[in-house]
């Protein structure tokens, strides 16, 4: 059986081609039924170790976790699943590939299995759920991990009268936590100088950016650009599995206006010259 375990899905407790038994002793190495896991190499799956355990001590499976690099994930799993090679029983996910899995096949609605089990879907919490169990009705795991968005920033900076005053002459408005992107972008730039230039009247020795960002040649930048996305009303598929795709370019523009003023990318010491 294929189950979805996303970095936002998890289903190892979705183990369901084995019966539980009474005594881990009283099944065979030899016939335990192998289960493999594809997921996350690193600190993300070194807390899996201690749930492996737990399910193979109830039940007669030996769970294979196979840690790929998260840069190669995506491409390993779906290579493995275009030619139905049957590698992996589990798979871990981001939450924007959910669809693309579900649609092409890749993995197996659940809701017949939690069908008696409503309470471990009672326990995620409902934009949760609809964000990381449910598509197009049925369900297609559990939450792996999870994350809350949040938006940080230095109240020394906001509160500095002097900043305060240059804000207000520059844009017109006052300078607080910004409640639109657009209000996101004007104080992106504000606060983006360079060495030389003055902060809270100090004269800064190095480049000041505006805005930290996620972005990079990486899948994690769904992240943030769901962030946007969201905010603005708006999601990467609509009810009938369409991508609006007026809302996702906007969305896009807006956070590529943010991309402007944040710190680029350090070279990884791989490729670095």
């Amino acid at each position: 059986m294929k189950t979805m375990l996303k970095q936002g899905l998890l289903a190892a407790a979705l183990l369901t081609s084995t019966a539980p038994v009474a005594m881990a002793q009283e099944c065979a190495d030899a016939d335990r039924v192998p289960i493999t896991w594809s997921t996350i190499a690193g600190f993300y799956t070194d807390a899996m170790a201690k749930l492996v355990s737990g399910f193979e001590a109830g039940h007669c499976v030996k769970v294979n976790v196979v840690n790929i690099d998260n840069s190669q994930l995506y491409n390993k799993q779906v290579i493995e699943m275009v030619g139905q090679t049957g590698a992996y029983d589990v798979v871990t996910l981001e939450t924007s590939e959910k669809a693309e899995f579900a649609e092409n096949g890749f993995i197996l609605p659940m809701t017949e299995y939690f069908a008696d089990k409503k309470a471990q879907l009672d326990d995620v919490a409902p934009t949760l759920a609809a964000l990381t169990t449910q598509y197009k009705g049925d369900v297609w795991g559990l939450p792996y991990y999870t994350y809350t968005a949040g938006y940080i920033y230095r109240a020394d900076l906001f509160d500095d009268p002097t900043e305060k005053e240059a804000f207000k002459k520059r844009f017109n408005y006052d300078l607080a936590v910004p409640t639109t992107w657009a209000q996101h972008r004007d104080i992106a730039e504000f606060f983006t100088r360079k060495a030389g230039e003055t902060l809270k009247g100090e004269k800064l020795t190095k480049d000041f950016y505006g805005v930290g960002l996620m972005a990079g040649p990486f899948p994690e930048i769904q992240d943030e650009m769901s962030g946007v996305l969201w905010s603005q009303g708006a999601d990467w598929l609509t009810g009938e599995g369409k991508v609006p795709v007026d809302a996702v370019e906007k969305a896009m523009n807006d956070y590529l206006e943010l991309v402007k003023y944040a710190r680029p990318r350090l070279p990884s010491p791989m490729t670095a010259s």
